[in-house]
């Protein structure tokens, strides 16, 4: 007979089966050990333990009961789990059934055993399934699959800006047939026997400790460092030290965009002390911190919390700021990037391939040769934006809303004869990058997508430039018009504003337009 088979690799800390299942998980109303037959071959040692509920009536039973009536039919539910222990090579495993896997503390498990041997097993043509998630603002998950089997390339993901989570594939194995793998590997159609499960574990550990295969090796590039893990303490660390040290170098703030964008006002506060401070850029953060220091040199950086009210005084958020940062350091070869509370290990390489490819992002700069942006005669953003329409005879978008039932969408702030749709944002904050690149890439969707949008578009165009067609005016172009200090990078010093940039670029031209930058200077 064939099983489904999923295994899990402990931790080397996790040296004993007696000490794998929690005290809290184990009893009656949990999982109890059931003893080997007699004469069972067990070496090395293993053991096993199951849960099992009594029937229980589904949720929605009562309520169709009103008008069924079941009799001895009545759909009940019953859960069961199994998990059985195994010590191999000095290493313990554990291969769960069912709820089994709840009774595995997270935090005895090797991270990525499954994907790694996953990926050695697996034949690379015939791969199914690739799960990746984006380290941007936001972590999206991308499940790509083939049907039929496929190459790497032909799954379309940007492996360049998204970190493997899983995959799964046909194997040359003769002992299964389908190998998936994440924390855990999942064995499809496995057919050894029980008692040879040791054996079998004993190989899967000198296959994961071959690390990746030369044909994946790019899912090494971005990984997630586990909380449990001692060096996320360590990086934690790193942050407090930064924060006291108001140390913006590596420092910058993550707001979501849309709440950033009503916000009009803006405070620090510390235990019952509260201070206005100017905004979400690095200059205005850092003399938030300083006051802080000011009242407390000896600050703690967990009761420091980040308060913005919009316009009518309402407040849209109030939150720790430590769970706002984000935070780029570099140890050893690799750089380390925190978004959300959660820390990514970026090896130099993956860096490296970011920074190239965004080099080589389409520069309108000479093209466009926007006006440099004086902040003294142009002080907000509509001022500026005005400023460019009336000079360059352009259409002028800024404030000039379309709406969709209770949503209303900017299309850009400024739209050229050729079709370009020029989205402009002073770039001194990660949260005002962010806004840019989400308004650009929504607007992009919405004009591939939505024929009233479309319409709309059209009209207004023909308006502005009465003896040119929309259709026939060049292929739409998304452009970024970032403004900067002069010399200063483009995207700012955050790594995570380049990825970002990467991401919200695929999106747009995915949807089958052109997608370029331009810099402003700021003054």
């Amino acid at each position: 007979m064939s099983v489904e088979l999923t295994l899990y690799l402990l931790k080397p800390v996790v040296t004993s089966l007696a000490n794998v299942i929690p005290e809290e998980k184990r009893g009656a109303d949990g999982f109890e050990q059931v003893p080997l037959i007699e004469g069972f071959d067990s070496e090395p040692a293993m053991a096993c333990w199951v849960k099992k509920k009594e029937p229980q009536p589904t949720a929605w039973c009562e309520w169709l009961e009103e008008g069924f009536s079941f009799g001895n039919r009545r759909p009940e539910t019953l859960t069961s789990g199994c998990v059985v222990l195994v010590s191999a090579s000095g290493r313990v495993f554990a291969a769960c059934f069912g709820t089994g896997h709840h009774a595995i503390p997270s935090e005895f498990v090797e991270y990525d055993f499954g994907l790694t041997v996953a990926l050695n097993e697996v034949n690379p043509k015939q791969l199914r399934t690739l799960v990746t998630k984006s380290i941007d603002v936001r972590t999206r998950q991308r499940d790509t699959r083939q049907v039929v089997g496929a190459d790497v390339p032909e799954f379309a993901l940007d492996l360049d800006v998204e970190w493997l989570r899983s995959a799964e594939g046909r194997t040359d194995r003769s002992d299964c047939s389908v190998v998936a793998g994440a924390q855990s590997l999942h064995l499809r159609g496995w057919k050894r026997p029980l008692r040879d499960l040791p054996r079998a574990c004993s190989e899967f550990l000198v296959i994961f400790s071959r690390g990746l295969p030369e044909a994946f090796a790019f899912a090494d590039s971005v990984k997630p460092i586990q909380s449990t893990d001692p060096l996320h303490l360590t990086l934690e660390g790193d942050l407090y030290a930064a924060m006291q040290l108001r140390y913006f170098e590596i420092l910058s703030v993550g707001v979501d965009a849309k709440i950033a964008h009503e916000a009009s006002s803006y405070f620090m506060t510390y235990g019952q002390k509260t201070w206005p401070i100017n905004g979400l850029d690095d200059a205005s953060l850092m003399a938030g911190l300083n006051l802080v220091y000011a009242f407390d040199a000896n600050f703690d950086p967990a009761r420091v919390y980040l308060r913005l009210l919009d316009a009518g005084g309402d407040e849209v958020l109030r939150e720790r700021l430590d769970g706002l940062i984000q935070m780029e350091i570099d140890r050893a070869s690799d750089s380390y990037v925190r978004i959300e509370g959660r820390w990514f290990r970026c090896r130099e390489d993956y860096v490296t391939r970011v920074n190239a490819r965004v080099q080589a992002l389409d520069d309108l700069t000479a093209t466009l040769a926007l006006p440099a942006w004086n902040k003294v005669l142009q002080p907000e953003e509509e001022d500026f934006n005005a400023y460019v329409a009336g000079n360059k005879g352009w259409l002028l978008q800024d404030q000039v809303f379309w709406y969709r039932g209770g949503e209303k969408v900017e299309p850009c702030d400024l739209l050229t004869h050729q079709r370009h749709f020029v989205h402009v944002k002073d770039g001194s904050s990660s949260s005002n990058l962010s806004h840019l690149f989400g308004q650009a890439s929504g607007s992009a969707d919405l004009l591939h997508r939505h024929e009233p949008f479309q319409a709309e578009m059209k009209r207004r165009f023909e308006m502005q430039w009465p003896t040119l067609t929309f259709e026939n005016a060049g292929k739409p172009k998304v452009v970024l018009a970032i403004a900067r200090p002069p010399g200063g990078d483009l995207f700012g010093k955050m790594l995570l504003s380049r990825i970002n940039v990467l991401e919200h670029a695929r999106r747009v031209q995915s949807r089958g337009f052109d997608f370029a930058v331009c810099r402003i200077d700021l003054s």
